[in-house]
């Protein structure tokens, strides 16, 4: 017989929206690198973050890229970040 409860396991599943993970990217990037950066100059997709800053801006980013995905990592566990662009 069927169970309703292996059906609806599969939606149990926490996804985030774009908007919180620009959200919590922008803090832990002004946190971390004391850099303030709008939540429109950062894009979410398939577990990249892209950045549409200024070179000096993304380089100082990236020089505490460990960092800021580890804290993004603790604030939202349920997504997985491989690399910031």
């Amino acid at each position: 017989m069927f169970s309703i409860n292996s059906f609806l396991e599969r939606f149990t599943q926490f996804v985030p929206d774009t908007h919180s993970v620009k959200k919590t990217c922008s803090v832990s990037i002004s946190s971390i690198c004391h850099i303030s950066i709008s939540e429109d100059v950062i894009s979410y997709k398939q577990g990249t973050i892209f950045l549409s800053c200024r070179s000096t801006i993304k380089n100082e980013i990236l020089l505490h890229k460990k960092e800021v995905l580890e804290d993004i990592q603790k604030n939202i566990p349920h997504i997985h970040i491989e690399r910031i662009i």
